[in-house]
C-alpha cells in the first residue's frame, strides 16, 4: 500500500511540484490550500506524513501543527521561509518533526519524507519487543505513554522527541554528534540539518533538566556532540 501524504500548502506551484516528485517516488498525495482544508484532509484520509507550510491564508501553519497534534501523532515536516534558530526552535517544539527551507531542492524533500516514513515502520515494529519504562529513581520515562514524570510532574513528549530520548538513554554516557543523532533517530544521511537536532534537544531538556543553564542528563561535549548522563 502507497504511503499517504498530505501537503498543506497555498502556493498552487510549489505544491504541485512537490505532489510530482513524491508521486514519482510511489506515494499518495492529497494536496490541501488553507489550514482548514487541511484539517478535513487530515480526518479524512488519516495521511502517513504531513507537509505544512507556516504561511497559510487562513492560518499560522504553527496553530495548524498545535491542532494536528491534538488529534495524530502522524510526522509533520515545516516549510518554511524563515531561517532563525529561535523560529525554528518554536515551530518544533509544537511537535514537528523536521523542517525544509524555501526555497528547497523537491529532492531534498523526498529524501526527507522517505526517512521518516523508513524510521516510522522501523519504530512501529519495536514498540511491543521493548520495555515501555525506563527510570532510574529519580526520573522515569514511559515512553508508552509518551511522558516523562519527575518530582510529582509530568511532562508530555512529542513523537520526534520520544525517539530522540530513547536513542540517548539506550546508550548511556556514550558521545554523539549532531550528525549520527540525525542519521539515527530520523533516518537520515549526509543531508542532515544539525538545526533540527539541535532544536529538539533544547526541547528536551526544557522537559528534563532542573537547571537549564546546567543540564546534567543531555550534557553538551563542546566541539563534539551530546550524551546522555546514567546516573
Amino acid at each position: 500500500m502507497a504511503d499517504r501524504v498530505l501537503i498543506i500548502e497555498d502556493e498552487a506551484d510549489l505544491a504541485e511540484l512537490m505532489a510530482l516528485y513524491l508521486r514519482r517516488h510511489g506515494c499518495e498525495v492529497t494536496l490541501a490550500p488553507s489550514g482548514r482544508d487541511g484539517m478535513n484532509a487530515l480526518r479524512a484520509m488519516k495521511p502517513d506524513l504531513i507537509v505544512l507550510d507556516i504561511g497559510l491564508p487562513d492560518s499560522d501553519g504553527m496553530e495548524i501543527c498545535r491542532e494536528i497534534r491534538r488529534l495524530s501523532d502522524v510526522p509533520i515536516i515545516f516549510v518554511t521561509c524563515r531561517r532563525d534558530a529561535d523560529d525554528i526552535r518554536d515551530g518544533l517544539s509544537l511537535g514537528a518533526d523536521d523542517y525544509v527551507t524555501k526555497p528547497f531542492d523537491p529532492a531534498e524533500l523526498v529524501a526527507r519524507v522517505q526517512g521518516h516514513l523508513r524510521k516510522r515502520g522501523v519504530l512501529r515494529t519495536l514498540e511491543h519487543q521493548e520495555p515501555p519504562i525506563w527510570s532510574d529513581g529519580r526520573l522515569v520515562i514511559d515512553f508508552g505513554r509518551m511522558e516523562i514524570r519527575a518530582g510529582g510532574r509530568a511532562e508530555r513528549l512529542f513523537t520526534k522527541e520520544m525517539q530522540l530520548l530513547k536513542f540517548l538513554v539506550q546508550h548511556p554516557n556514550r558521545v554523539f554528534g549532531l550528525d549520527e543523532l540525525f542519521e539515527s533517530v530520523w533516518g537520515l544521511d549526509s543531508d542532515s540539518d544539525t538545526k533540527t537536532v539541535y532544536a529538539h534537544i533544547h526541547n528536551l531538556r526544557r522537559k528534563l533538566e532542573r537547571n537549564l543553564g546546567l543540564p546534567d542528563r543531555i550534557v553538551t561535549i563542546r566541539g563534539i556532540g551530546y550524551k546522555w548522563v546514567a546516573e
